[in-house]
């Protein structure tokens, strides 16, 4: 089991960051979507617990398809913290 974080850097910009920022997150059961407030988040948020087998089939994916026409969505880094 891995703790799933996603960083959310400040950056500033003209345009609003997105409201319903969608990641995918692919692991050992399967995929599940994880909808993040990017306006009221910064610096690493929580996306959940799950089981990651070894090798490169899991991922996290970040869609640009938030919802919020005209606004920011972010992406710096995502962390793996095993969970025994």
């Amino acid at each position: 089991m891995y703790e799933v974080y996603a960083h959310i850097p400040v950056c500033p910009d003209k345009r609003p960051s997105v409201t319903q920022a969608r990641y995918v997150v692919q692991h050992a059961e399967g995929a599940l979507e994880v909808t993040v407030d990017q306006s009221r988040q910064t610096n690493w948020v929580l996306l959940g617990r799950f089981p990651f087998s070894a090798g490169s089939a899991g991922f996290i994916q970040l869609s640009d398809l938030a919802g919020d026409a005209g606004r920011t969505v972010w992406l710096d880094d995502v962390r793996f913290v095993y969970t025994p």
